[in-house]
């Protein structure tokens, strides 16, 4: 059986929200890109990795913005509950200490919701949030099943208005990573 290859497309994200399950060093690394891509990111787990923590305080400082409040798994019973429970609302990235289950993924999708990301390691969860995302038309990517996203995330070399994306359809990240910073690399060197 041939191998499904994707088109490379390029997505104006300023302003688009993005909802992120997982708050791990792959989910940093989505949100970290995201951001550089002036998407609104709501990212949710019960905790976050020192990168996404990182990024917060980032956003937190370009924008004077200081939220942060305690949310447990019983205080999204409501749309209301999950809208003014644990958000750290930090200029373009609001982050959501809580784990993802159907109620509160479903509460944090709007109408102006454009994708849904998970990076966990929880096939549960990855289920969920892809019956979620089809249900709602979302465009979807899963970290753990390549074969049921519909866009792979690239690794990206990026300079000025220059955009280069990477993917090898899932199949090789190292190659793909090693790629990106020789591009990274060379972009450096390069005058626009």
């Amino acid at each position: 059986m041939k191998k499904t290859t994707y088109f490379p497309l390029f997505f104006n994200l300023k302003d688009r929200q993005v909802l992120v399950i997982g708050g791990g060093a792959v989910a940093g690394r989505r949100i970290g890109v995201l951001l550089d891509f002036e998407a609104q990111v709501t990212a949710v787990a019960p905790d976050f990795d020192e990168k996404v923590l990182a990024l917060a305080e980032t956003e937190k400082s370009a924008e004077g913005v200081d939220q942060l409040s305690d949310m447990t798994a019983s205080d999204h019973g409501t749309q209301e509950a999950s809208a003014s429970a644990d958000k750290t609302a930090v200029a373009r990235l609001t982050l959501v200490r809580a784990a993802a289950d159907e109620e509160l993924i479903r509460s944090l999708i709007s109408e102006k919701t454009f994708m849904l990301l998970t990076a966990v390691n929880d096939t549960a969860v990855n289920d969920l949030a892809e019956r979620i995302a089809r249900e709602k038309g979302l465009l979807f990517n899963r970290s753990d099943r390549p074969e049921n996203c519909d866009f792979y995330f690239p690794a990206v070399a990026r300079k000025e208005e220059m955009v280069i994306g990477i993917s090898s359809a899932g199949s090789s990240h190292g190659r793909v990573r090693d790629l990106a910073a020789k591009i990274r690399e060379s972009l450096a060197g390069w005058t626009l």
